[in-house]
């Protein structure tokens, strides 16, 4: 919820901070799941390819080192191009028992019903394939998988041979789950939140002169337009006779700091005024030109018994007055697309509700 203050207020809290105002907002923003990301850690690698081929072999995952004793199989079942080291190929089951272990105590970070199904999925490949693992060196031992190394010395191709080949063999149905959870874990990867932000504006002297010039426009006119609505009813009282006469000089002021700068609000005040010239002139208020032709007001006092001046001062500021409530919408808008105090969560009201 916005802020509320009067366009004085606003200027006023400006000024004691030196121009700046730092304002808490909700933003939502990415970020990254830690413990997804660990969890893809494990699963690294499992489509490999071709660029996957020059990376560090500390990054692979279960995938890959089922990719790799695959490859490992194929080389020893062809003669010809040479017998593979056995102990290769038991370094790539400890590898495997590593990361699929790993893969195991991450997942319990990560609470999804898919990632569930799919690892589910997962162990019961493995305990579909319990009794060919264990001949090869793989068992399951207090929750974990363990690699026994005089068992995989005495292990039987033919069980190597039922694990690593056909499409339904053990390694691709493996594969087949890895690439859903890879998948699956793409989608957890960032979450959208809520984060508590600070945000410091800092808003410059020209700004500050414009976004002034604007509130005391306004403020003027207003207490004008009170005046007004009392000389309209009768005799307007004496002691508000010099709050008038130092309002007009306040307003023809603000009129003229305000020119100094580009505005399209400015403009329009300007037209607004420039089209009562005439009343305006009988209230005090002129427009003379400097040396460069650049109009500029400046103010004489009148007579207020003098009737010119009261009826044009009437028409100007009295009860219901276009001119007073054009002025202030004028001012309002130039005020705002000044500051823009929306931005920084304020919102200016004329009264505190």
């Amino acid at each position: 919820m916005a802020i509320q203050y009067t366009a004085i207020d606003f200027l006023t809290k400006l000024s004691q901070s030196n121009y700046t105002y730092t304002n808490a907002y909700r933003k939502k923003v990415h970020e990254s799941n830690k413990d997804v990301e660990a969890l893809q850690v494990d699963v690294a690698g499992l489509k490999k390819t071709v660029k996957d081929l020059g990376k560090s072999s500390k990054g692979l995952t279960l995938n890959s080192g089922l990719e790799n004793l695959k490859i490992y199989y194929k080389k020893t079942a062809v003669e010809s191009k040479g017998e593979a080291s056995k102990t290769r190929f038991g370094k790539q089951l400890q590898t495997l028992v590593k990361t699929f272990n790993s893969l195991n105590k991450n997942a319990e970070k990560v609470p999804d019903k898919e990632l569930e199904k799919q690892l589910e999925k997962l162990e019961n490949l493995f305990d579909k394939n319990e009794k060919d693992l264990k001949k090869i060196g793989l068992k399951k031992k207090d929750g974990k998988y363990v690699f026994d190394s005089e068992v995989f010395e005495e292990a039987d191709n033919k069980v190597i041979n039922r694990l690593m080949e056909g499409k339904d063999s053990f390694i691709k149905q493996t594969e087949k789950i890895m690439r859903k959870i890879e998948t699956r874990l793409e989608d957890l990867q960032y979450n959208i939140v809520d984060r508590n932000m600070m945000r410091t504006t800092k808003y410059d002297n020209d700004e500050i002169t414009l976004a002034s010039s604007f509130a005391l426009a306004k403020e003027t006119t207003n207490i004008l337009g009170l005046c007004g609505s009392l000389m309209e009813e009768g005799a307007l009282p004496e002691e508000f006779k010099e709050e008038v006469t130092e309002d007009l000089g306040l307003f023809i002021t603000a009129y003229n700091n305000a020119d100094k700068y580009e505005s399209e609000d400015f403009n329009t005040l300007k037209t607004l005024c420039e089209e009562k010239e005439t009343e305006l002139a009988k209230v005090g208020i002129s427009f003379v030109e400097d040396a460069e032709g650049k109009k500029t007001m400046q103010y004489d006092a009148k007579d207020f018994d003098d009737p010119d001046f009261q009826n044009a001062y009437v028409n100007l500021f009295g009860k219901d007055s276009d001119f007073v409530k054009n002025i202030a919408d004028c001012c309002n808008k130039g005020f705002n697309n000044t500051l823009t105090p929306e931005k920084v969560g304020v919102s200016i009201v004329d009264v505190y509700v």
